[in-house]
């Protein structure tokens, strides 16, 4: 899989290649300016790039269960998510990786953070921590219905 990268041009946006991902990567994040990316994937895997995707550099991690998700909401703090309902967090800029006792032990399907130290998990349910991962809370939800978490300015951040 190669990575695609967009810079804003005045009419409009171009896309190139920039680098392969490394392999087994199955979620990435870009910083603001394009230039920090991580990827999570297969056995645990995590990768960043200080120079847009050019390089990758493997990075310690605590499990070996897949991952699908990861989202910064700092410069410094970030999560990651995956199968087993496994969570991460890394409070120093992805230096190092700490697993987290979400409570949940389905698959996360879906991973949101805010810079206030919040983040939600979905997995077979809805879940929220309110202080950086040390507190997870389930909350009230009816199978089938649909699921959306928004943002104090009403953007949605997950689905």
């Amino acid at each position: 899989m190669t990575a695609q990268t967009a810079t804003k041009k005045k009419r409009g946006v171009n896309w190139g290649q920039v680098s392969a991902l490394p392999a087994g990567a199955n979620g990435v994040w870009a910083s603001a300016d394009g230039t920090r990316l991580w990827t999570v994937g297969q056995g645990g895997a995590i990768h960043r790039s200080t120079n847009g995707g050019v390089t990758w550099i493997p990075v310690s991690s605590p499990t070996s269960n897949n991952l699908h998700h990861v989202q910064f909401s700092t410069n410094q703090q970030g999560f990651a998510a995956g199968d087993n309902g496994v969570v991460l967090r890394t409070v120093d800029g992805g230096a190092i990786w700490s697993l987290l006792a979400s409570g949940a032990t389905a698959p996360v399907t879906s991973l949101a953070v805010a810079p206030t130290g919040q983040a939600w998990i979905f997995a077979a349910g809805l879940r929220r921590t309110m202080d950086g991962g040390a507190n997870w809370q389930a909350l009230p939800y009816v199978a089938g219905d649909p699921v959306s978490v928004r943002d104090g300015t009403g953007r949605e951040i997950a689905r």
